[in-house]
């Protein structure tokens, strides 16, 4: 599939198992930006993930985490500056259902 991140073209990925990249980074997911890339390991399929209890949420979780990863890189803000580090993605991943349900509430 084909996302627009600020006028950039990403092709999103879903492996059912893990390419040669993810097993060098021992990761399910990346963002490469040379390519504009977004690959993610099917984890709703695959054995060979981390055993979460809710694989559908994960699997969003990680859709998440690399579509912010472009979001940042297509700002300005390439991996390693401040905020676009894996911690800040990890947390802007988690929360950003929470915050878009506020935001939706107050109808911003």
């Amino acid at each position: 599939m084909k996302v627009n991140i600020l006028g950039t073209e990403y092709d999103v990925e879903i492996l059912s198992q893990r390419d040669e990249t993810m097993n060098a980074i021992e990761a399910v997911g990346y963002t490469d930006y040379s390519v504009k890339k977004i690959r993610v390991l099917d984890v709703t399929k695959n054995t060979d993930s981390d055993q979460q209890e809710d694989t559908e949420r994960y699997q969003d979780l990680i859709i998440r985490h690399e579509l912010i990863h472009a979001f940042l890189y297509e700002s300005g803000i390439d991996f390693r500056m401040q905020f676009h580090n894996e911690e800040m993605v990890d947390w802007l991943a988690m929360q950003f259902p929470k915050m878009v349900e506020v935001f939706d509430k107050m109808e911003i």
